[in-house]
């Protein structure tokens, strides 16, 4: 799986004209993007993915010079993940399994370096916490695989690079790396179940919009 052809739109806005760095503040973000998702490991061998999407939005504040000449900002996000799984028999005799979706939400904190007038480069943290880790099934069997708890602890970690369109809107190119506390993996029908360490790689493009 490749996700390269995601960087095609951000490459076409860095050669726009850019205008003046934003100064701080109250900011939101929207982006999209795609998904490379760690294989679950099923009963009868592993349940590689598809390559899936991604939406995010976040809203955040910034504080302009905050130590050694960068930004310091903090923000709070929410992010939603759809993989279509390409191996889709999870244990012997459980219906298919059709897709897996993940929700949740992060807080942390991100330093930017201003590289110049147009561009930056930041890198960020985040801890928090998924609301929803659902198996999609399809089929006649009876029995289906689904997570047993779908809340659970989740941890981010990504860089990225922002170019500057004018005073309040810029775009960015990111990639992510999310990690969730191992969770286990039921059919409750025939008693049968696994664990599961869940890993997302996620390269995105978005729009920035300071206030």
């Amino acid at each position: 799986m490749t996700l390269s052809f995601a960087a095609l739109p951000a490459l076409a806005l860095l050669a726009a004209p850019a205008l003046a760095q934003d100064d701080g503040g109250l900011y939101l973000e929207l982006g999209a993007g795609l998904t490379s998702t760690e294989s679950m490991p099923g009963l009868i061998g592993d349940a590689a993915f598809d390559t899936g999407s991604s939406f995010n939005g976040l809203i955040g504040y910034e504080w302009q010079d905050a130590w050694a000449g960068l930004n310091l900002g903090l923000e709070f996000e929410g992010l939603w993940t759809l993989q279509n799984f390409e191996d889709e028999l999870l244990g012997s005799g459980s219906s298919l399994a059709e897709d897996f979706t993940t929700s949740a939400y992060l807080f942390g904190p991100k330093l930017t370096w201003p590289y110049s007038e147009e561009i930056s480069f930041y890198g960020g943290l985040g801890v928090g916490f998924t609301t929803e880790l659902g198996i999609k099934s399809r089929g006649d069997a009876a029995s289906a695989f689904k997570v047993v708890d779908e809340e659970t602890l989740l941890y981010q970690a990504k860089a990225g690079i922002r170019y500057n369109m004018g005073a309040n809107l810029s775009w960015y190119l990111q990639y992510r790396h999310v990690v969730a506390d191992t969770v286990e993996v039921e059919d409750d029908f025939l008693l049968q179940s696994f664990d599961y360490d869940f890993e997302q790689d996620l390269l995105e493009v978005g729009m920035r919009y300071g206030f």
